[in-house]
């Protein structure tokens, strides 16, 4: 297991990457609930301006909405990493904290999610894939029997790593950003944010298609990513 001492220097030489979308908001979708309209704005200035440093000020969803305004004291710092950070450990048993495991890379080369095997912790054994985030739950596979000629297509589990690396094929970068904040989270680097609570934004977001951080707030998965990204560095 890695000392404090190595952990420190490998998170000091990780490059911050920012991994978002390309493309505009929806104008059919708010991106805010009406509650928080009145504050947007000054979120989103607050958070493009954020400096990139290794230890950033963390906020729950709740506190991301109101800003903190009212906070007294030292506020809680936020050590989180990237979806790059995460998807480039692997290859030794400490690579993740425990208990999830990375997988399998199947060649030499890793740079797209079909380079993985689907062998790590699956992303339906953490989170539910069955309505709005259902295009993670697996993917296709065809095969052929030469011997009776018949063709079958079974469905295969996604693991964490193989969405870490879907690219473009994973919308608003929300599955990448949501398993490296489960990372994060599992390993102590999110104070404001735990595993149950980035395992309920997701779960929420399945079943109703938002996650609502407060009464009357609803976040989509552009905007769950925008809040996630604010714990990264």
């Amino acid at each position: 297991m890695e000392d404090e001492n190595s952990q420190d220097n490998e998170r000091a030489m990780t490059e911050a990457h920012t991994a978002s979308a390309d493309g505009p908001h929806d104008e059919s979708r708010r991106r805010f609930g009406k509650a928080g309209l009145a504050v947007g704005s000054a979120i989103i200035l607050t958070v493009a301006s954020r400096p990139v440093l290794a230890n950033t000020v963390c906020k729950t969803p709740s506190g991301f909405i109101s800003g903190n305004l009212s906070q007294h004291g030292n506020p809680p710092l936020s050590q989180g990493l990237t979806p790059d950070y995460w998807k480039n450990r692997y290859g030794y048993s400490d690579a993740w904290p425990s208990p999830y495991q990375c997988g399998t890379l199947k060649g030499t080369t890793h740079n797209s999610w079909d380079s993985w095997k689907n062998d790590g912790t699956r992303v339906s054994s953490v989170f539910s894939c069955a309505r709005s985030c259902s295009q993670y739950a697996g993917y296709l596979v065809t095969s052929y029997n030469r011997k009776t000629g018949a063709t079958t297509t079974k469905v295969e589990p996604y693991s964490l790593m193989q969405v870490l690396w879907l690219g473009s094929k994973d919308t608003y970068q929300f599955g990448a950003h949501m398993c490296a904040a489960l990372l994060n989270a599992q390993r102590g680097w999110t104070g404001c944010l735990t595993v149950q609570a980035v395992k309920d934004m997701w779960n929420e977001c399945d079943q109703k298609g938002y996650y609502e951080p407060t009464a009357g707030v609803k976040w989509y998965p552009q905007d769950c990513v925008d809040y996630l990204k604010s714990t990264m560095s």
